[in-house]
């Protein structure tokens, strides 16, 4: 028992054919004049995602801030998910070596920074991420040049 695949390669060909006249209809057409359609990728602002509402930010940050006339300031600060802060600085190798403690409200700024309330005398702003955060310039911005990793606090708990 044979069977006749002719109908069958007969099939192919046709399909082979009007797919290849298809395509060459196509780029003759690209080339008689119409333009191609490009699309470009619009950013849309994430505005129901904030780092208040998807970071793990509530614990206790630390780290050792750059200081002019002393070894250091180490920085611990401490922000609760009912937006309280404890805020305490200690000027290494001066002073009595004991540290200075504020307490307070924080609010959010931009949905990503967060402004100690209460603090008057030094830097009250911080960017905040996952496991870290940022002091910023008294201004608000962010610190750059070569000292600018040294004002990210790390989170302990």
């Amino acid at each position: 028992m044979r069977k006749d695949f002719s109908g069958y390669v007969f099939l192919l060909l046709v399909s082979f054919t009007v797919l290849s006249l298809v395509a060459c209809g196509e780029n003759e057409a690209n080339q008689s004049g119409v333009e191609e359609v490009k699309m470009e990728l619009v950013e849309v602002p994430d505005t129901v995602h904030t780092t208040q509402n998807s970071v793990d930010y509530a614990g206790t940050y630390k780290g050792v801030i750059p200081c002019a006339d002393c070894q250091g300031i180490e920085v611990v600060l401490n922000i609760s998910m009912d937006s309280t802060y404890t805020h305490s600085i200690k000027y290494l190798g001066k002073g009595d070596g004991q540290p200075v403690v504020k307490t307070g409200k924080y609010v959010w700024i931009n949905g990503g920074t967060i402004q100690l309330e209460g603090v008057t005398d030094g830097p009250s702003k911080y960017k905040v991420g996952e496991g870290r955060i940022w002091q910023l310039d008294m201004q608000g911005n962010k610190i750059e040049g070569d000292l600018a990793d040294k004002y990210i606090l790390t989170k302990t708990n």
